[in-house]
């Protein structure tokens, strides 16, 4: 955010009705995770009547400086009690702070980024106990209810239109929702690149898959690798992501967030064979959706998934790469894919400079020339290509499409 100055001007804006706000829900949940000085701030701007005023009487009312306020600011921004907007008056700053309500226990509970976060931060014994402070009386399912219905009570019959003409898209605009920083149209543009329908999963699903990102620092892209991966083809709209493969998946997913994964290139492939039609799907198609391809379009097995991150976040295979090594192995290796085989491989290929799915084709089929069967206390693919072989390399890169593609169909057959 901007740095607020002692004579910039601010208005404060409550965006949520009387009865949405929740203090008890905004001290049990909210004060452990943003402090005393935020929770203190979120209180005086609720206070504050509407006109526009001066930061510095704030600061002395709070008995915060500028930059203790930014940071009170800052934890209420990122847990969704307040939006900053900002305008230029007279040569200073009007800062507008949008007030949003607490979430209730419920809500809060069920939002898998707040609550997560304060599970972590107290434990769960201790947030257990706070949710149960919240709950209401146990239902009565040892007795005889005789309360009255709303039937009994309300025995006129009224005009329909009344009735008809409620508005039932009621969607909490006032309550509090932690910002993200997700796009979701890359995300959705990843999975539609993958193979799934944009409208495949439903609103409240995209919204999980946002805060489970969040949680989790994962890009958009590998959020949505991963929801592919989760994707239960044959359940309706609302119930097509397995959260439990999910939550697993993105859990452990989280150990490797700080690192960008290799992307690979295009290959250098233009004629439409069958073949060269394969190698730039191998180019485009993430290994984790190639694994599904050559499963039939069934969800690949968490060892393979495993391995496919380890290729290429730990060894640096680019993508592409891993689809023509995936290829390659299942086929010499009667459809066992074997992670040490595929390990040592993938080392290799990197090192050689491996960067597009012609590239790891072109150096498997080298490779395979070369090599004899390997016995189990030599090491596998270690030899690197003799420099005075590069000439040859860059002459088998001058053939014609055709020349390569029967190349390497005769490579995949043998």
């Amino acid at each position: 955010m901007k740095p607020v100055s002692l004579h910039d001007y601010y208005e404060c804006k409550r965006c949520y009705g009387a009865s949405s706000m929740d203090f008890a829900s905004l001290t049990d949940f909210y004060l452990p995770l943003i402090g005393t000085d935020a929770y203190s701030a979120y209180l005086a701007l609720t206070r504050v009547d509407e006109g526009t005023f001066v930061h510095e009487d704030l600061f002395n009312y709070l008995g915060l400086t500028p930059g203790e306020f930014e940071n009170a600011l800052t934890a209420l921004e990122a847990v969704g009690l307040v939006r900053t907007f900002i305008s230029s008056v007279e040569g200073s700053s009007l800062f507008v702070y949008c007030l949003y309500a607490p979430l209730h226990a419920a809500e809060f509970n069920s939002d898998i980024m707040l609550s997560g976060t304060l599970k972590g931060k107290l434990g769960e014994e201790a947030y257990g106990h706070l949710l149960s402070r919240h709950q209401g009386a146990s239902a009565m399912t040892d007795l005889e209810e005789v309360s009255a219905s709303f039937p009994s009570y309300f025995k006129k019959t009224y005009d329909a239109k009344f009735y008809l003409s409620v508005n039932n898209d009621h969607k909490d605009e006032g309550k509090a929702k932690a910002q993200t920083g997700f796009d979701r149209v890359a995300f959705l543009d990843k999975l539609s690149a993958l193979g799934l329908r944009k409208n495949a999963l439903s609103e409240e699903e995209v919204i999980y898959c946002e805060k489970l990102a969040a949680l989790y620092s994962l890009t958009e892209d590998t959020i949505a690798e991963l929801v592919y991966g989760a994707i239960r083809p044959n359940v309706p709209v609302g119930k097509k992501i397995d959260r439990d493969v999910l939550a697993r998946n993105a859990e452990i997913a989280r150990p490797f967030r700080y690192l960008d994964p290799e992307k690979g290139e295009k290959s250098d492939v233009n004629s439409d064979t069958t073949l060269a039609k394969k190698v730039r799907m191998m180019d485009e198609i993430p290994p984790s959706a190639w694994l599904g391809i050559l499963q039939n379009g069934h969800k690949p097995a968490r060892a393979d998934l495993k391995l496919v991150e380890r290729l290429n976040l730990e060894i640096g295979l680019p993508g592409p790469c891993i689809n023509a090594l995936i290829e390659w192995v299942l086929k010499r290796n009667d459809n066992v894919l074997s992670a040490s085989y595929c390990e040592k491989l993938a080392a290799s290929m990197v090192r050689a400079g491996c960067k597009s799915a012609r590239d790891a084709m072109d150096y498997l089929k080298r490779s395979n020339r070369k090599k004899k069967p390997v016995v189990q206390e030599e090491p596998e693919y270690v030899e690197e290509a003799p420099a005075k072989e590069e000439p040859a390399a860059k002459e088998e890169k001058e053939i014609s499409d055709e020349d390569l593609d029967a190349a390497l169909d005769r490579l995949f057959k043998e």
